[in-house]
């Protein structure tokens, strides 16, 4: 069974996992969190590079100046 992972790692506490089995609510609540933890909207980046995209990263998310950020990567559960 393949599940979509959003990590949430932000430097102020533990980094959280949310399981998803859809890829679309995954990405959109990933969005969400960029945009609920952004202390501002100049701190926004979003977008994956080639490495990310070979480490099998679907989103990527940055919402601080301090690299604070949130992914999403499928996973394969057997």
């Amino acid at each position: 069974m393949d599940v979509f992972i959003v990590l949430i790692e932000d430097r102020h506490s533990d980094p959280s996992v949310e399981v998803f089995r859809d890829v679309t609510a995954a990405i959109d609540r990933a969005k969400a969190v960029v945009r609920e933890y952004a202390r501002y909207p100049e701190d926004i980046e979003e977008g994956l590079n080639g490495a990310m995209e070979r480490a099998g990263w679907l989103y990527y998310g940055k919402f601080s100046c301090e690299n604070d950020s949130v992914r999403v990567e499928k996973k394969t559960v057997k």
